[in-house]
C-alpha cells in the first residue's frame, strides 16, 4: 500500500501502462459499445499520455490514499458500518485506476456509482444500460468489453450472493445470515442474466 502512496511510484507505474499500450485495452471498441447505447457520460476521451502522467499520479495518489483510510476505519468498525466503509474504500480504488488510465472530458466524468436496487424485497442491483457511473468507467479500465453494461436486459446481482464472496466482510456475512459461508453453495450464483 505504501508503494501506491507514493506518486513518483505511481508514475512509474502509469509510465510503464502507457509503454505497454495499457495492456492493449481496447478504447476504439470501448466507445463504439457506448455510443451505440448512447452513453456520452464517463466516456473516455482517450488514453492518458506520457506528458500528464505527474497530474494522473497526483490524482490517482489522493484516492489512494483516501481509500487507505476508509480501509483503516472499516477494520475498526462495526459490522453495521463495515460494508459501507469497504465500499467507498473500493470507490476510491475505482477512481485512482480511473484517472491513471483515462482522459475523460470535465462535462463527461460521472457523478454517482452506475447501480440502482431494481427490487428492494430481493435486494438485488442492477446494472442497467441506461445508468451510467464510476462502475462502467472503472471496469473499462481493465476489460475492453462493455456488453456487461451495454446489454438490452440488464444484468441482475444478487447482493447476499455476491457478499458472501467478498473475504473482508465473510465473517459479518456468517453473523447476518446466520450462516457457515461455504465456497461450494450452490446457491450462490452471483450472476444471474435475465
Amino acid at each position: 500500500m505504501e508503494l501506491l502512496k507514493s506518486k513518483s511510484s505511481l508514475k512509474f507505474f502509469i509510465d510503464r501502462s502507457i509503454s505497454n499500450d495499457f495492456y492493449y485495452l481496447d478504447l476504439k471498441r470501448i466507445k463504439n459499445a457506448r455510443n451505440k447505447f448512447n452513453i456520452q457520460k464517463g466516456i473516455p476521451e482517450r488514453f492518458i499520455e506520457f506528458e500528464e502522467t505527474h497530474d494522473a499520479a497526483n490524482t490517482s495518489v489522493i484516492s489512494i490514499k483516501q481509500a487507505h483510510e476508509y480501509f483503516k476505519s472499516a477494520h475498526k468498525a462495526s459490522p453495521m458500518t463495515k460494508p459501507l466503509l469497504l465500499y467507498y474504500g473500493m470507490v476510491s480504488f475505482a477512481k485512482a485506476l480511473i484517472s491513471s488510465t483515462y482522459y475523460i472530458k470535465k462535462e463527461n466524468r460521472t457523478r454517482g456509482h452506475g447501480l440502482f436496487v431494481s427490487d428492494s424485497n430481493k435486494f438485488t442491483v442492477q446494472i442497467d444500460n441506461k445508468k451510467i457511473g464510476e462502475y462502467q468507467s472503472f471496469r473499462d479500465c481493465y476489460i475492453g468489453d462493455a456488453s456487461i453494461y451495454t446489454r438490452k436486459k440488464p444484468i441482475k446481482v444478487n447482493l447476499k450472493n455476491l457478499l458472501a464472496v467478498v473475504p473482508g466482510i465473510r465473517m459479518e456475512w456468517q453473523l447476518a445470515y446466520e450462516k457457515e459461508f461455504d465456497q461450494r453453495y450452490p446457491e450462490i450464483q452471483c450472476f444471474q442474466h435475465r
